[in-house]
């Protein structure tokens, strides 16, 4: 039997959802490096097969290292100081966002079109296990069905933004998504759960796609679920003045026009096909 030479690590559980389609189509072994990931990849993705880093037996035979999160590059020094070899580092994108990063510590950095659509193609072949998990988080359904805010860290303004939109008229049919770094970090959670009475998804569910199937529309800011939707061809309203803005509605308003009568939205299924690949 061949001994891999490479491996994907998790490090963060909301990067599951990026990570195990490659692990799993690829065949690359999926390395765990903390409790948090490895419970949510237990609740959210059972029957996926991975290692705790520490466990893995062939440690001393990788050669690269494929990730997510700027801190696993350490890495590079403790396998050079234990046997001598010093593995590269891969960089393995968690979303086609419009945040800046910084990719400087990796030796590689791959895009969406170095591999087809894994994500597509697992949330196709997997939607039954998906869903099942997925609606029971969701608030209970009423008439007209929910509208998701997912807002990220980082935004200008970002908490003004959530104060404004839990005191809308219309928020009862808000779902919120935060991102967990608002969430962990932040604690915005919280603050918002005891201030408002509005609808919160857990931030530690990893999944992006039920959530857009899910709901009528997203509104959203430089986050990377703003690029996913467009597959799902759900109206789109982006706060922030970034690229993801062409495809938004003009308004708040207009943007909930468009939920409740969505005979006439555009299709932009060929651009997210441009980004993501097919």
């Amino acid at each position: 039997m061949t001994v891999p030479t490479k491996c994907i690590l998790a490090s963060m559980p909301h990067h599951l959802d990026h990570l195990i389609p490659v692990s799993y189509y690829e065949k690359i072994p999926l390395l765990v490096r903390n409790n948090d990931t490895e419970e949510a990849l237990l609740d959210f993705y059972p029957w996926v097969p991975y290692y705790r880093y520490e466990s893995y037996p062939h440690l001393d035979q990788i050669e690269a290292f494929m990730g997510t999160v700027k801190t696993e590059t350490t890495l590079k020094v403790l396998h050079h100081a234990i046997w001598g070899k010093t593995p590269k580092m891969v960089r393995l994108h968690h979303g086609h966002s419009d945040k800046i990063q910084d990719f400087s510590d990796y030796d590689t950095v791959l895009s969406y079109k170095d591999f087809p659509n894994y994500r597509l193609k697992f949330y196709n072949e997997f939607k039954k296990e998906l869903m099942a998990v997925a609606k029971p988080l969701l608030p209970v359904e009423e008439k007209e069905k929910p509208l998701l805010i997912a807002l990220t860290w980082g935004t200008p303004d970002v908490e003004k933004h959530l104060e404004m939109l839990c005191q809308h008229p219309m928020k009862e049919r808000f779902v919120f998504r935060l991102h967990p770094i608002l969430a962990d970090r932040e604690l915005m959670h919280i603050k918002l759960k005891v201030k408002h009475e509005i609808h919160l998804l857990t931030h530690d569910c990893p999944y992006v796609y039920p959530f857009l199937d899910l709901h009528a529309g997203i509104l959203t800011d430089r986050s990377s679920i703003g690029y996913d939707a467009l597959y799902f061809q759900k109206p789109l309203f982006v706060l922030d003045e970034v690229p993801l803005k062409k495809f938004s509605s003009t308004s708040l308003d207009e943007w909930i026009k468009a939920c409740d009568n969505p005979k006439g939205n555009i299709d932009f299924r060929h651009e997210y096909t441009s980004i993501f690949g097919v």
